[in-house]
């Protein structure tokens, strides 16, 4: 077979210098395979790919493979061979480009290279080297055959050369894999011709019985591509299908590695492995439990009903869902269409590993967009990015006042892209729901947001039958105790007491004093059906008759709580946590807590919104063109970690992150004349070495053209702009200055107190005393 052009492609080992030829022993094969083998030896040297050879350098074993058919297919052992030969760095096209450029066409036709990697010859200098052992002689090829380290790297330079400029508009190429497409049916023909006379002029050979030509779907690196989008190759998910449960590590490393490939499809998949990892690591018993078996069925459902993905249409932004466990993380990348139907484009997940086990919510969906950023970036960088999360991982960069750490280099990573964070409204497609079914939220304590005058959500849900609602609870000090309580009437308007019991008592003496002044309180209002609601389990039972009373001091309480009971048509007691009661909780430590200074004090809580100090800011004059206004703008919307990386805004303040982690505050420009102005008066008379923008930097103070400005004015002022004398030079801030010790003893010949200082300068004295000197 002719082949490609030698001129325009050939295969060269460039075996490192030094490096001893191997010969590999002989092996041997059965009598049956070796017959085989003989044919198989015959079809090559009548296609002329392989010829004989008696003293090879390099010689090699042969490994017989059974396909399908049952026919053998003779590969060769090149490993020594290949670890002698530096790696081709021709990169391989990224397979995830390829297959988005292809699907969505109008038209495609597949093509597929006739014998492979034989159309390209071996250079001749190197083609010895490639000689194998088989039972009827030794013989070397002539052309490039499997099994080589950087073969597919020479491949794809030839295809690339070739078709380089219709690669990515016309043609895509995976090695020998080829893809034609079309946006229309009508204009794909004349593109065929034009592939069909490039591999003409080349003499790149097509296998006819491996082709499809004029085709709306078809079969590319494993997936189904067409115009609606990606699907996985339907006899993969018929294979994965129709495997049973892993008996042993081998076949869960399989199944898993299947798994593996399509893994684009697939959401939540590295929560769901995590169930299986334990069951590799070495030393670990292969025990198939129901936890194993209950997630190998969720795997089986999902395989059953995998999506199809779309590749992103340029020039519409891509959104970003997050989702994290304990396990895992993941993420799900998806568009909404010109129609605006959100359709899927890529899942993402991972197992967490180590500490990141520990890692709170908020950071757990930081590393999960860190992650998905390195796997999908190249989505990434050719679109904007709306990322679609209840908790705001950009604006918990933005916020940190000091970012060291794994915060700071995932900052650095992200800054290269144009991501904003949007609140989800609803969830519109059936990916979002399905990663989500796989990523229940992580469960975590967080400080509820409620103060007095503000009732917890569960003041809400109140059930219909109880149409007045009460709320108690008690404290007991040193200084006395306290009752709270909430009450609640049918408009849902609340009232809000607190009681100072001004005499000794116990916590459970407290707790019925808030009960039965509730209760008294709501009858007075007019309550007749009442839910009372605690978290005192002890009152609440000893009522209900679950406990008995066993305190002396109580039984007077039970019996008067009783009574108040019987005088309502209806009441229904429930028991609650302490922290969802913090409302009457927060009342009746108010009171066991308070000192009267007269009677009957009243006392106004009032509620504020955000920090005073944020409100100072608020109230702060700005001049109109206030340079800040836009970064506040964009931190108070959609905040842009690209545009946003070196701000942080703290309490409404807006500061600038220097080298090192360092705030400095952002200052409008009727402030920065002011202490421009203020810094230079009081510094100018002072040590020359230090420039005036180096000491706003360290008065703490930024603002756009700083330098600038602050070197306008050193060159403006006849102090600051004039050299000093050499005695003037000597007259340092000694507080201040890591030259103090050294001057003072050069001048004055004053040895410091510290002793090993003092060493250190008679050392170094005659080294560089006079440089020292000049230089100052």
């Amino acid at each position: 077979m002719p082949g490609l052009d030698p001129n325009l492609v050939s295969h060269t080992l460039n075996i490192e210098l030094g490096t001893k030829p191997v010969v590999q022993p002989r092996r041997n094969f059965h009598p049956e395979v070796e017959k085989q083998i003989k044919v198989e030896i015959e079809k090559l040297l009548a296609a002329g790919f392989i010829k004989p050879i008696k003293h090879p350098t390099w010689l090699a074993n042969i490994v017989p493979v059974k396909k399908k058919t049952g026919v053998i297919r003779i590969c060769t052992d090149y490993r020594d061979l290949n670890r002698a030969c530096p790696k081709d760095e021709f990169s391989l096209p990224n397979m995830d480009i390829l297959i988005d450029s292809t699907s969505g066409q109008g038209m495609l036709s597949f093509m597929d290279g006739f014998s492979g990697y034989n159309q390209i010859k071996m250079s001749p200098k190197d083609a010895e080297k490639t000689a194998f052992r088989t039972p009827y002689g030794n013989f070397y090829y002539t052309v490039m055959p499997f099994g080589l380290k950087n073969a597919a790297a020479t491949y794809q330079r030839a295809m690339t050369a070739v078709f380089h400029d219709m690669m990515g508009k016309e043609v895509e190429d995976y090695v020998d894999d080829l893809v034609v497409k079309s946006k229309t049916r009508l204009g794909h023909q004349e593109v065929l011709r034009k592939v069909l006379e490039r591999c003409r002029l080349y003499g790149l050979k097509m296998n006819p019985k491996k082709c499809a030509f004029g085709v709306s779907s078809g079969k590319f690196l494993g997936f189904q591509v067409h115009q609606r989008g990606i699907d996985v190759d339907p006899e993969k998910t018929r294979a994965l299908k129709s495997l049973s449960p892993p008996k042993n590590p081998k076949e869960l490393k399989s199944f898993m590695g299947r798994l593996s490939y399509i893994r684009r499809f697939i959401p939540g998949l590295a929560a769901m492995m995590s169930t299986f990892t334990p069951l590799l690591k070495k030393g670990q018993p292969y025990i198939w439990s129901k936890e194993c078996q209950e997630a190998y069925q969720q795997v089986q459902q999902l395989i059953a009903r995998l999506p199809t993905m779309r590749a992103p249409t340029p020039g519409f932004p891509l959104k970003l869902y997050l989702a994290a466990t304990n396990a895992a993380v993941g993420a799900l990348l998806a568009q909404d269409s010109r129609e605006g139907e959100e359709s899927p484009i890529y899942y993402v997940s991972r197992q967490l590993k180590g500490a990141e086990t520990r890692y709170p919510k908020t950071e757990l969906l930081c590393l999960a967009l860190v992650y998905a950023a390195q796997r999908l970036r190249h989505y990434f960088l050719a679109h904007k990015l709306q990322l679609v999360v209840k908790s705001d991982p950009v604006r918990y960069f933005l916020t940190r006042p000091v970012l060291s750490g794994r915060l700071a280099r995932w900052l650095l990573q992200l800054s290269e892209f144009d991501i904003v964070c949007t609140t989800p409204k609803a969830i519109r497609g059936q990916a979002v729901i399905d990663m989500l079914a796989l990523f229940p939220e992580v469960e975590e304590s967080t400080l509820s947001k409620e103060v007095l005058g503000e009732l917890p959500e569960v003041v809400a849900t109140i059930e219909e039958e109880a149409s007045w609602t009460l709320y108690f609870d008690g404290s007991s000090t040193t200084n006395g105790g306290g009752a709270g309580v909430v009450i609640i009437n049918p408009e849902r308007q609340a009232t809000a007491l607190s009681f100072k019991l001004d005499f000794p008592c116990t916590n459970n003496v407290a707790e019925y004093e808030a009960f039965i002044m509730g209760l008294s309180t709501a009858r007075e209002m007019g309550a007749e059906k009442l839910k009372v609601i605690g978290d005192s389990n002890l009152v609440l039972s000893q009522l209900q008759g679950s406990f008995a009373v066993k305190e002396a001091t109580l039984a007077p309480y039970r019996t008067a709580a009783e009574r108040l009971i019987n005088s309502f048509k209806q009441v229904v007691m429930e028991h609650i946590p302490g922290v969802t009661n913090r409302y009457a909780d927060a009342l009746g430590t108010l009171g066991s807590k308070l000192s009267y200074v007269q009677e009957q004090p009243n006392i106004t809580v009032v509620k504020r919104e955000t920090p005073v100090v944020e409100a100072m800011v608020q109230e702060e004059l700005l001049e109109e063109d206030d340079w800040r206004k836009p970064l506040r703008k964009e931190f108070s919307g959609e905040s842009s970690i690209k545009d946003l990386k070196d701000y942080v805004l703290i309490f409404g303040e807006l500061y600038r992150r220097l080298p090192g982690g360092v705030l400095t505050r952002c200052v409008g420009m009727v402030e920065a004349r002011r202490r421009l102005q203020e810094v230079h008066d009081a510094t100018c008379s002072l040590e020359p070495v230090t420039s005036l923008y180096r000491r706003l930097q360290r008065k703490g103070y930024y603002w756009p053209q700083m330098r600038k400005q602050a070197a306008d004015v050193q060159a403006n002022c006849p102090k600051c702009s004039t050299v000093p004398t050499t005695e003037e030079a000597f007259t340092v801030s000694l507080a201040e200055d890591w030259r103090a010790p050294y001057l003072a003893f050069f001048v004055e010949g004053a040895l410091p107190t510290n002793s090993k200082l003092a060493y250190k300068l008679k050392k170094i004295f005659h080294g560089w005393s006079d440089s020292l000197q000049e230089g100052i």
